[in-house]
């Protein structure tokens, strides 16, 4: 244990802090981008049709009529009261379009 507190107070702190800072805000930055496509679905399943011209042309590439499709099923779900299956599905969709 003494071995292990010389060889700390001996080593470059500077380095490992800045190391750990950088682990935290990658953390940070991801947790963003996670609740940002959160809410881009609470919005679309919600039925804010704003938020589909919004994926359009933010992912000019989308599987429009695929898109469009569990957009529709996710809303049939929620006004049914059914386990968000198409919801899941919408959520992987537009976080795999947004990375």
């Amino acid at each position: 244990m003494q071995l292990i507190g010389k060889l700390m107070r001996e080593a470059d702190v500077s380095a490992i802090r800045e190391l750990v800072e950088g682990i935290d805000e990658a953390h940070t930055i991801g947790t963003r981008a996670f609740h940002a496509v959160e809410h881009l679905r609470d919005r679309l399943v919600e039925g804010d049709d704003a938020a589909v011209d919004e994926v359009f042309e933010q992912y000019p590439d989308v599987d429009g009529q695929h898109f469009r499709q569990l957009v529709r099923n996710a809303r049939l779900e929620k006004s049914k009261g059914k386990p968000p299956k198409a919801s899941r599905a919408l959520f992987r969709m537009l976080r795999e379009l947004a990375e």
